[in-house]
């Protein structure tokens, strides 16, 4: 069954509610996933540093990466002032 409606205010039928809640739901899971993924590439630059690995100046760009890799050549006495 195809549904087209043309509201023009609410409240809309409830056929365009489920349709608005599944597109502000995979919106929604769509973020999420894009925040799991910049997550996991924290903790792959994070894990790279421990290892003594290189990693890219990109990388070095998000600011705990970069923290880690200061505290990882210099030292905790290397860090100067520490917020926190």
């Amino acid at each position: 069954m195809i549904h087209s409606c043309n509201h023009t205010s609410a409240p809309l039928c409830a056929s365009c509610q489920e349709e608005n809640h599944r597109e502000t739901r995979k919106k929604y899971v769509d973020e999420l996933e894009n925040e799991v993924v910049w997550m996991r590439s924290i903790i792959d630059s994070i894990t790279a540093i421990l290892d003594g690995q290189e990693v890219s100046e990109f990388e070095l760009s998000f600011p705990l990466v970069r923290r880690i890799a200061d505290i990882k050549e210099n030292g905790w006495n290397g860090l100067g002032h520490v917020v926190g």
